[in-house]
């Protein structure tokens, strides 16, 4: 399944500045990469790739390639299937979490996937290159905090609308089998990589560290709520000089599908027109807008 679009009753409030830098640099070290190659050959590429065994080896240096591997990729399918799924998912993370925060839960969790992928293949040889495991952790950020948000999804020549918890559980589904697949091909060749050369245990590791890095950089009890006085009530007189009391309302969007998604909610003053009202008062019709 591919994602086409992701269903938003509104639109975002200001650009999405930090998911545009990460497109640009991803973009801009793969036309490094290909000049790299293009002068001297596809071995010195490796030097910027991270390779499991080089943790236990050179730890510095390893530590160095974990994040330039972030930027790294092997193909134009590799970097644009990437840019694609951080493009969908990353403007609602980082209007939730703010630029440094969402830049915080990115890296992090590109480092979190390098480590699960060393965890599981301490001994690989093979070069993990790629954004993956920083976007899995993205999509669980994404999942944390919009579960019921839909996502248009290409569904073989079908686009239909999913709900977003359903999309990441089938991703997440798909990595595990084939993580847990190419762990008994390690089994017979001697490198968790076995399956394909691609680093399922990344995609996992990212993810499952994505799930606490939300937690951790915006806890549940932090979520932006727009600033409401409380209610009260105001008063109408009506064509005898009498009064009638009459409560202000906060309104939430009803085409907001997340109850948890209110839009900048109004004070709206419930008047009423004295001329229809008798002595005494009520019932009378309240306005909601």
């Amino acid at each position: 399944m591919l994602p086409v679009r992701e269903i938003r009753s509104r639109p975002l409030a200001r650009p999405p500045l930090v998911v545009l830098a990460l497109v640009l640099l991803n973009v801009l070290a793969f036309f490094w990469e290909l000049g790299l190659v293009a002068a001297e050959g596809r071995r010195a590429l490796l030097e910027w790739a991270f390779v499991p065994i080089s943790l236990s080896l050179a730890p510095v240096a390893a530590a160095i390639t974990i994040f330039t591997s972030m930027f790294l990729h092997g193909g134009w399918m590799h970097l644009l299937g990437n840019l694609w799924f951080l493009w969908i998912f990353g403007p609602s993370v980082e209007a939730e979490l703010g630029a440094r925060r969402f830049a915080a839960l990115y890296l992090a969790g590109g480092v979190v996937a390098a480590l699960a992928q060393a965890a599981f293949d301490p001994m690989g040889t093979i070069p993990m290159l790629g954004a993956s495991g920083a976007i899995g952790a993205v999509l669980a950020a994404y999942v944390s905090l919009h579960p019921t948000r839909r996502i248009d999804t290409l569904f073989f020549i079908f686009v239909i609308p999913i709900p977003a918890l359903f999309f990441v559980l089938e991703w997440f589904a798909m990595n595990l089998l084939r993580g847990l697949g190419s762990l008994s091909v390690a089994y017979v060749q001697g490198s968790g990589q076995g399956s394909g050369g691609v680093a399922w245990w990344a995609h996992i590791g990212g993810f499952l560290g994505g799930l606490v890095l939300v937690r951790l950089l915006f806890p549940r009890g932090e979520r932006r709520r727009p600033a409401l006085a409380p209610p009260r009530e105001v008063e109408v007189r009506g064509p005898s000089g009498e009064i009638y009391p009459v409560q202000t309302f906060h309104v939430r969007d009803p085409n907001v599908d997340d109850p948890r998604e209110d839009r900048v909610e109004d004070r709206v003053e419930d008047r009423v027109d004295p001329r229809r009202m008798s002595y005494g008062g009520g019932p009378w019709p309240n306005r909601w807008s």
